[in-house]
């Protein structure tokens, strides 16, 4: 997987289906949000209030939640 920062807007890929559509949900809020409101906005709390995590397995929200450390960075 990969992530990056372009003109302030996050950026990723990866080759698994399923986590490409979790980025795309990620992204989709993120690139909504300010820089200063990615930095505060809850991200598990988002995809908990989806009711997205209940459906993943313990290491694909422990990968998520890497992701969204580099989205709040």
């Amino acid at each position: 997987m990969v992530s990056r920062i372009v003109h302030s807007s996050p950026v990723a890929s990866t080759n698994s289906k399923i986590i490409r559509g979790l980025l795309a949900i990620l992204l989709e809020k993120a690139n909504s949000l300010t820089a200063k409101e990615r930095r505060i906005f809850d991200f598990s709390g988002y995809l908990t209030a989806l009711g997205i995590t209940h459906h993943l397995s313990q290491s694909r929200v422990n990968g998520l939640d890497r992701v969204i450390a580099k989205l709040s960075a």
